[in-house]
């Protein structure tokens, strides 16, 4: 089992965050595509990822609270 699950997956324009148990420490994100480019990465807020910018196509997103990855990576689609 995963730390965290996000929602909607395909996503529009925000991808949400949920975290079991709940983390209230600063989380800091990255967005991967396919070939291994960072694409976007910042600090969590809101437990919210804007990824509207993105084109359409298959990610995967890495959570990091003290430079530590927090679960695993998981993979999403943006439409």
């Amino acid at each position: 089992t995963n730390l965290f699950s996000i929602f909607p997956n395909p996503a529009d324009n925000d991808l949400f965050i949920n975290f079991n148990p709940v983390i209230n420490n600063e989380i800091q994100y990255k967005v991967i595509d396919v070939l291994g480019r960072l694409l976007q990465r910042g600090k969590l807020l809101n437990y919210r990822i804007n990824v509207s910018r993105l084109s359409s196509g298959i990610y995967f997103l890495a959570l990091y609270k003290e430079n530590k990855q927090v679960g695993k990576t998981v993979k999403f689609t943006k439409n």
